[in-house]
């Protein structure tokens, strides 16, 4: 069963190697995006746990990391982000990684699903065009769990997405 864990600050070293990783393995769609061999040149890896935390867990709160487990084994991560568009709050999957050896076994669309039910209805998130397959993953995973999908390419090098669930 895939859950989701929020990931304590004394944990964010093992997200630092998958994340090290996952941006490893996303150089090739996008050879203008700076290489990343520490989890801090990654710029925004400490604001996951730097940003204000109170009252209910989610009040206050502009980015979360999650674990992605199924049991007691982390398959991914993860990063979400509160984003203010078109004059309100969105969430925004900022990264979003499932180990190579764990595709393909229904994963990543678990997973999604909880985080869609556990934060609000509007969401965006960004994918690299050359990445066919997380483009795939994105467009089959959001016709059978979103509404009013706006598939956007402000850029050549990704394609945006703004949409409900």
């Amino acid at each position: 069963m895939i859950q989701l864990q929020l990931i304590p600050y004394a944990e964010r070293a093992q997200l630092g190697t998958m994340l090290v990783t996952y941006l490893a393995e996303l150089q090739p769609y996008d050879p203008t995006y700076p290489p990343v061999h520490a989890p801090t040149d990654y710029m925004f890896f400490n604001a996951y746990w730097t940003e204000s935390r109170v009252g209910t867990p989610f009040e206050g709160e502009e980015r979360f990391p999650f674990f992605i487990q199924n049991g007691a084994t982390n398959v991914g991560f993860a990063l979400i982000r509160a984003v203010q568009a078109e004059n309100k709050k969105r969430w925004q999957v900022a990264e979003f990684y499932i180990q190579p050896e764990c595709r393909g076994k229904g994963y990543g669309k678990a997973a999604i699903t909880v985080l869609f039910e556990q934060f609000g209805p509007n969401w965006e998130l960004q994918a690299l065009t050359a990445n066919t397959l997380a483009v795939k993953f994105w467009d089959a995973t959001l016709t059978t769990h979103a509404k009013q999908v706006v598939k956007t390419q402000p850029v050549p090098s990704y394609w945006q997405y703004r949409f409900q669930v």
